[in-house]
């Protein structure tokens, strides 16, 4: 069992951490609607961690906490002065007496990050009497948001265009087209030439654009953005730029607008706005 506990401006709140034998990860929070200082929030997380697995038959348990003061009072290694604490430290040898084995050791902050982010998130929540907050999921992304918005140029495994691709080389037809798909699948291949099993796009101009797929996509909108000697232009002027480098897909300006959106020296560096939201009243 991790425990830990906050006190800031806002409220204050205790983190506990179960871990199984088998390595299940049983997270729980507290909101304590009541004042306490940095030790008190420290020995309530310790108590409520200790009261909840005596609750779920718990004989054999490991404690640890980043409170020097707690896991040294209770091994007897410091006395307790503190009048507050001192109730805490008797109903906490009162509740050791419900394990046949039980350990309390001190971990470093650093190693207690878990349990310490459990107190911080409750002790800044707002909720009134006898809600609670259902458990969440905590995802990792492993690659920027921005590159999401171009994964719709992949479907079931296969680029944006090959449709189109099957069309021109074979004249065939997705097998769930409706007429009505069918019939602007023709007038849309109309503006693609395919040459050597590569599809370029007709342009207003006559240049013959490449039709490029996702990791493709992504690698121009990063090198024309700000690659080497990319000016970071607005959505508009990055769109222009790529046709006229001969590059094409079909969600192009969708794409760069949320690329420029989210790219974070653009936002550092952009102008500031200096017109207020709303309309001031004289």
């Amino acid at each position: 069992m991790f425990f830990d506990g906050a006190a800031n401006h806002r409220g204050c709140g205790a983190g506990v951490l179960f871990i199984t034998p088998e390595g299940l990860c049983m997270p729980m929070s507290f909101r304590l609607g009541f004042d306490c200082t940095n030790n008190m929030v420290e020995y309530e997380a310790c108590v409520l961690g200790l009261k909840t697995t005596i609750s779920i038959g718990v004989k054999k348990l490991e404690v640890y906490g980043d409170s020097s003061i707690v896991i040294f009072k209770v091994q007897g290694r410091w006395k307790t002065k503190d009048e507050k604490l001192k109730p805490y430290q008797e109903y906490i040898e009162a509740l050791v007496e419900h394990f046949t084995e039980i350990n309390f050791d001190y971990f470093p902050r650093d190693s207690n990050r878990f349990a310490d982010a459990l107190a911080t998130l409750a002790s800044m929540m707002d909720f009134g009497p006898g809600e609670t907050i259902q458990p969440f999921v905590v995802d990792q992304r492993d690659s920027p948001s921005h590159e999401e918005s171009i994964n719709v140029l992949t479907v079931d495994g296969r680029p944006w265009y090959a449709k189109i691709v099957d069309f021109i080389k074979e004249g065939r037809y997705p097998a769930d087209a409706t007429h009505g798909e069918k019939r602007f699948l023709r007038r849309y291949a109309t503006q693609f030439v395919l040459h050597e099993d590569i599809l370029y796009k007709r342009s207003y101009d006559g240049i013959q654009l490449v039709c490029v797929d996702e990791e493709q996509a992504q690698t121009v909108l990063d090198q024309v953005h700000q690659g080497i000697c990319g000016p970071h232009m607005n959505a508009h002027m990055l769109a222009k730029k790529i046709l006229r480098l001969g590059y094409y897909w079909n969600t192009m300006e969708v794409d760069c607008a949320e690329y420029v959106r989210k790219c974070h020296k653009c936002q550092i560096f952009a102008n500031l706005i200096h017109v207020p939201p709303t309309e001031v009243s004289m």
